[in-house]
């Protein structure tokens, strides 16, 4: 390990490779620089086994002539690097329209059906994506400014399961922005500029080269190590009501396919959104508000229904809706991106 480069010392210690070299991995580049640092460290540190590398590449056609340019030099290096290229073109300003939850989420949301559909093909166990400690950083901010919850606060985690099969892997948490740059010099790499990384409607964009500098100058020159501390006391907490919401979905949510019968859970209805969720409000009569309000982000991520436009208040309107079923008044309401939550005396059914 002492004679690999830091950068790949700390891809080693977040993702050893004795745990993927002998499966698949679908690694997601871009033809940014983060992407691409962390396909060079993983082909250098890989091991000898059966396992393959697969490069996904998602060409959002939001920069014309220069998403097709990204597209290329990806496609160009894996044949240079003797890896396997799998890309997805994706019509993103026409999904956020359909989502109705902005274009930044309706790219995100692509890129990850995407890598589903690639680990699909491959038979992958895992999903690699680029995230550093300043997307972390950034992210954690963004939430703030915006309003968030313990869980939103506890930012990108290391990992979590896009599917029963596949888990997605971020190794390069731990990792600065600097250290990437630094580490693609030293291995005569070159990359590719996204331009709308710089576009101010953006408010990531915003976040990064304005609000941050400006605390740094002016407030707290190590406001970004404070806010990875946040994040990691957010996610020591949060692991622990994750475990009390899942209890309490498991005992009163039932997710429903679209002829309203109750599906399994593991039903490949539960995700759909013409699919009906039915809540026993019951058991929720004596949780904490808190745990009630993340009972229904929980929902509301499992159905992929869009979160982007659901902020505080929306999540406590849905919380007084089901603890007052009985007396409330009207006795249905509609919520951002069209989900309706209606109510009868001990239950709550949500649609979209």
């Amino acid at each position: 390990m002492a004679n690999h480069p830091l950068l790949e010392q700390e891809l080693i210690a977040a993702w050893p490779p004795s745990r993927w070299s002998d499966v698949v991995s679908v690694v997601g580049v871009s033809a940014g620089p983060d992407s691409l640092a962390m396909l060079r460290a993983i082909l250098a540190v890989r091991e000898n086994g059966p396992g393959e590398i697969v490069v996904c590449h998602v060409n959002h056609q939001l920069r014309g002539a220069e998403s097709e340019a990204d597209q290329r030099f990806v496609e160009q290096l894996c044949t240079r690097l003797g890896v396997r290229c799998d890309v997805y073109r994706v019509d993103t300003e026409r999904l956020a329209e359909q989502q109705g939850d902005g274009l930044e989420a309706a790219a995100r949301d692509a890129r990850y059906d995407c890598f589903a559909r690639s680990a699909r093909t491959f038979g992958a166990r895992y999903v690699a994506t680029a995230h550093t400690a300043d997307d972390q950083i950034e992210t954690i901010l963004q939430r703030v400014v915006r309003g968030t919850s313990l869980a939103g606060l506890a930012g990108i985690p290391a990992r979590r399961l896009l599917n029963e099969a596949v888990t997605i892997v971020r190794p390069f948490l731990g990792v600065r922005r600097r250290q990437v740059l630094d580490y693609l010099s030293a291995q005569n790499q070159d990359f590719r500029h996204d331009a709308s990384n710089q576009d101010p409607r953006f408010s990531r964009n915003r976040v990064r080269n304005e609000l941050l500098p400006l605390l740094a100058q002016q407030y707290n020159p190590q406001v970004d190590q404070a806010l990875l501390r946040l994040a990691k006391l957010a996610a020591e907490a949060n692991a622990v009501l994750d475990d009390i919401v899942a209890a309490l979905q498991a005992k009163c949510v039932r997710y429903c396919a679209a002829d309203d019968n109750p599906a399994d859970d593991n039903s490949t209805h539960e995700s759909t959104a013409d699919a009906a969720v039915e809540i026993d409000l019951r058991p929720l009569r004596n949780a904490p508000e808190y745990v009630v309000r993340e009972l229904f982000v929980s929902i509301w991520k499992k159905k992929k229904w869009p979160r982007q436009s659901m902020g505080m208040a929306q999540w406590e309107q849905l919380r007084r809706l089901a603890m007052a079923a009985e007396t409330a008044s009207p006795p249905a309401i509609t919520l951002p991106g069209s989900v309706r939550a209606e109510i009868s005396p001990s239950a709550m059914r949500l649609t979209r």
